[in-house]
């Protein structure tokens, strides 16, 4: 089930190049695709509705030391909001100047497009993620008490077979 995902994600990925970043600041509904280089939050802010978000390189929600304010996530009801990182998936800061709230129906997915990148690093007591489907090619890193529960976190077997000591990495 999770390969089929993955080999599905890996398509859509592939087929949504662009060099643009999409940094967003506000809230907004989410309905059909958003390709990006990189896909960046700050602020207080919702992404509602259903629809894929994918970055070439990196998805940074509220990720970098002095963005502020509340990012929730919450899919529509029955849909999803799919995150599609082709290199990192960093999720809130170590600052705890931020909160970051995903609701049931977000997925995630990094690609690990190059043998340096590839992990979905979630960190900060003030995250809270709950019934996401989180997927790697490589690495999934928990720190800092960061809360999520039932939620599903698959690492699968890397497309990059290069450093065999940051692959197939669950670490929480």
């Amino acid at each position: 089930y999770y390969d089929n995902l993955i080999s599905g994600y890996d398509a859509l990925e592939a087929g949504c190049k662009t060099n643009t970043d999409d940094n967003r600041r506000s809230s907004f509904v989410l309905s059909g695709t958003i390709c990006c280089r990189d896909f960046n939050t700050n602020g207080t802010m919702t992404i509602s509705g259903s629809g894929f978000i994918i970055a070439n390189r990196d998805v940074k929600l509220h990720d970098q030391a002095g963005d502020s304010g509340t990012l929730t996530i919450s899919p529509s009801a029955g849909g999803a909001i799919v995150f599609i990182g082709g290199q990192n998936i960093d999720i809130n800061s170590g600052a705890a100047d931020t909160t970051v709230i995903m609701n049931p129906g977000v997925r995630m997915y990094c690609k690990s497009d190059s043998i340096t990148t590839g992990r979905v690093s979630i960190i900060n007591c003030t995250t809270d993620i709950n019934g996401a489907l989180i997927l790697a090619d490589r690495r999934i890193i928990v720190n800092s008490g960061a809360l999520i529960r039932n939620s599903t976190l698959f690492v699968n077997d890397p497309h990059n077979a290069g450093s065999p000591a940051n692959n197939n990495n669950l670490r929480v």
